[in-house]
């Protein structure tokens, strides 16, 4: 029985291993039936000896947790997903973890069919002829396109088939204001297997020809001692074909230092003198005129010393860092020197008071006084020789011999 004990014992040890893991859709889901506003779940079957102790689901490599306000929710080996949209779909795995350690599952791809939305966010300017292009993001990507025109806001007419064409998910459509009833808002649409997108056409204002919109949000960068670049966001180019002006003005000289044109809103600019205030000024210019300008002044260059001819000794520009050095030096020197007297003067201040033997005055001859300090008086006619050493003043100011 010991035998047959330890045999099993080994037999079962034999057998434990990583889990081995197997994702699948909802038995009652159809892979290329899904769309947007559905309700999808997925299972993730474990076969696992010692049992698995924790189960992980990813989307596109990234852990999808549980959050209920977000429609997602983890049950068990399930994974529910409520209402999905066209940001659902995608790679899916599940994972599973025991003492053994840790596999993952096949990869399942989700696939959310939705109807067309135009792809720009933001309406569209028409002010003359030109081509005008509608794009869709829709799955699947088989797009019938139509355009509507309005001019009143509440008559809606559909433009003719043969003014615009379509492929895929782009349409494009040929119009030319001729008339001011021709002015309004074009709106296209598209329609796929799954729906029209009624709340997503893209919209063109027609508006008339006129000068551009001015540019904006203009930046500087690569600023160096004698040069920089200038990038800026073209405004609308008022329905005509547009270029871009840079006009850099010497407030100094007060004339025009550079004249530029560009296709585009940016701009190079090198050789710069330094020290001089500049002003920079960039406009849109298209046949009907020129925009507004948009203005940046107090434009500035450093530049670099340059030696042209002979130098002589002590010309020399001073480097500015150097210049910052000498100075806290000077200063330095000048405080010790300042600590220095101030510690002198107050040790002369605290030395003793010496007696100064000072002339004999006329008037007094029989006495002599000392200076800065009062001492005791002493009487010369009963001192005969003030030089000798065992002669001691008494308390009464008299000399005892």
């Amino acid at each position: 029985s010991i035998l047959s004990l330890f045999l099993i014992t080994q037999i079962s040890n034999s057998l434990e291993d990583a889990p081995r893991v197997y994702l699948k859709l909802g038995d009652n889901l159809i892979p290329d039936d899904i769309k947007e506003g559905d309700d999808v779940y997925f299972e993730c079957s474990v076969t696992s000896n010692p049992p698995h102790t924790r189960l992980n689901w990813f989307h596109e490599g990234r852990e999808v947790r549980h959050n209920a306000s977000q429609r997602v929710i983890i049950s068990n080996n399930r994974l529910v997903l409520q209402k999905v949209t066209r940001h659902t779909a995608g790679n899916y795995t599940c994972s599973a973890t025991n003492s053994q350690g840790s596999s993952q599952s096949n990869l399942l791809s989700l696939r959310v069919k939705f109807v067309p939305t135009c792809k720009s966010n933001t309406e569209g300017l028409i002010g003359a002829m030109k081509k005008e292009t509608c794009e869709m993001a829709a799955d699947p990507p088989k797009v019938e396109f139509y355009w509507t025109f309005n001019n009143s806001g509440v008559e809606v007419i559909h433009v003719p088939r043969s003014r615009f064409t379509y492929k895929g998910t782009q349409s494009v459509l040929n119009y030319t204001p001729i008339n001011e009833m021709d002015y309004g808002t074009l709106a296209c649409w598209g329609v796929n297997d799954v729906g029209k997108g009624m709340e997503g056409p893209c919209i063109f204002q027609i508006v008339s020809a006129g000068r551009p919109f001015p540019p904006r949000n203009c930046t500087i960068f690569n600023h160096t001692e004698d040069s920089l670049n200038i990038a800026c966001v073209e405004g609308f180019d008022g329905g005509l074909p547009q270029h871009f002006v840079l006009e850099v003005i010497d407030f100094t000289a007060k004339k025009i230092k550079l004249n530029a044109s560009s296709k585009m809103p940016s701009f190079s600019v090198e050789g710069m003198e330094p020290h001089v205030v500049f002003r920079f000024i960039v406009y849109s210019v298209n046949a009907k005129g020129r925009s507004e300008p948009f203005i940046l002044d107090g434009i500035t260059f450093r530049g670099v010393a340059k030696l042209t001819g002979e130098t002589n000794e002590g010309e020399l520009e001073l480097n500015p860092l150097y210049a910052v050095i000498v100075g806290c030096f000077v200063v330095l020197i000048v405080f010790l020197i300042v600590a220095i007297i101030a510690v002198w003067k107050r040790s002369r201040r605290r030395k003793p008071p010496v007696a100064k033997a000072h002339k004999r005055d006329s008037e007094n001859s029989n006495n002599f006084q000392t200076g800065d300090t009062a001492l005791t008086k002493i009487d010369q006619n009963s001192v005969e020789d003030i030089g000798n050493p065992d002669v001691v003043p008494n308390k009464s100011g008299t000399v005892d011999i």
